[in-house]
């Protein structure tokens, strides 16, 4: 049995109920023009939206909360980076949900890059799910990121033998996950200063391409990032290395012959197929997956690549005989 934070009985002696705020509700939208143009109208506050609105409605607080009967969800590794649910309670207690609180709460704030001599190189906001291992360690000497473990296998758990697998899952989906959250940071910090300065409720859609200098980025601070990393983290926005991997980032979306590359969903494959398996049956889904995971192959090689998600479908397929490519 794999030795991991799920098996400890050390409990972090922060208080489990507190609650974080996941800002950034996403709210699908439509606007006329070029989006890359700032909108500067100071009159009384207006709200651009399209027809359908989705997500969490603006300043919804998501509260990180013990699970019903305050039992352990039971949950599978499924693929690289998902779980499913084996617990009929995994329906309104979401593993996603928890851990996006989690992260929020535990982010480590300021980490130091230092040499093999252990001597400090730079001092810099975190961005990635290793940096959380970067922190200082609290007197149980747990980093964030042992925390971060620990609090989520206090929640979830899996059958004995799955315990490696779902480590490595976990890991994957948290490197993804803690990526998405900085990304995310700065398109919320558009918005909230759209919103504080220029009255203006904008989605997320407008708010991706705008740029903000470091006085404005100052004004759309997250309630989840401390007061004293912040500002460095506006900073790390307003620099020559970010704009850079900004701009060839934008360049290779833009001239990618894959246009669903930025549009996988907010649901993950694994619920989607546990959720139509409950609804039509297991066969009738097995037949629904073997078809997506033909046609997504028969994408990639139209497009001569292979696109991240054929992979993930076609592990997910159980008895799937569809050749990888």
């Amino acid at each position: 049995m794999v030795s991991s934070f799920r098996h400890s009985n050390v409990q972090s002696k922060r208080n489990t109920s507190h609650t974080n705020s996941c800002d950034g509700a996403s709210q699908r939208t439509t606007a006329a023009g070029n989006p890359f143009q700032r909108i500067k109208d100071s009159g009384p506050m207006s709200s651009i939206h399209g027809d359908k609105q989705r997500g969490r409605k603006q300043g919804c607080l998501t509260k990180l909360k013990m699970p019903v009967r305050g039992r352990k969800v039971l949950l599978e590794p499924l693929g690289d980076m998902q779980f499913e649910y084996l617990d009929r309670r995994g329906s309104s207690y979401k593993y996603t949900s928890q851990l996006g609180v989690i992260i929020k709460r535990e982010y480590p704030g300021l980490v130091q890059d230092k040499n093999e001599h252990g001597v400090v190189l730079r001092t810099r906001p975190a961005l990635e799910w290793a940096d959380y291992f970067l922190s200082r360690k609290d007197d149980l000497g747990q980093t964030a990121g042992d925390r971060v473990l620990s609090e989520f296998w206090r929640l979830f758990e899996v059958n004995i033998g799955k315990e490696e697998e779902a480590d490595r899952v976990l890991d994957t989906y948290l490197k993804k996950r803690v990526k998405d959250m900085m990304y995310q940071a700065r398109v919320d910090a558009v918005k909230v200063y759209y919103m504080k300065k220029l009255n203006q409720k904008i989605d997320d859609k407008l708010a991706r391409p705008i740029e903000l200098n470091y006085e404005e980025y100052l004004d759309g601070k997250q309630k989840w990032c401390s007061n004293a990393v912040w500002p460095k983290l506006c900073r790390y926005w307003c620099s020559e290395n970010f704009l850079k991997k900004r701009k060839r980032g934008q360049e290779s979306r833009f001239s990618s012959d894959d246009i669903a590359q930025n549009h996988g969903g907010s649901r993950p494959f694994g619920e989607t197929r546990q959720i139509l398996g409950e609804k039509f049956g297991p066969e009738f889904t097995l037949k629904i997956w073997m078809k997506m995971a033909k046609l997504l192959q028969w994408l990639a090689a139209k497009h001569k690549r292979l696109w991240h998600g054929t992979t993930s479908i076609v592990a997910i397929v159980p008895n799937c005989s569809v050749p990888i490519i």
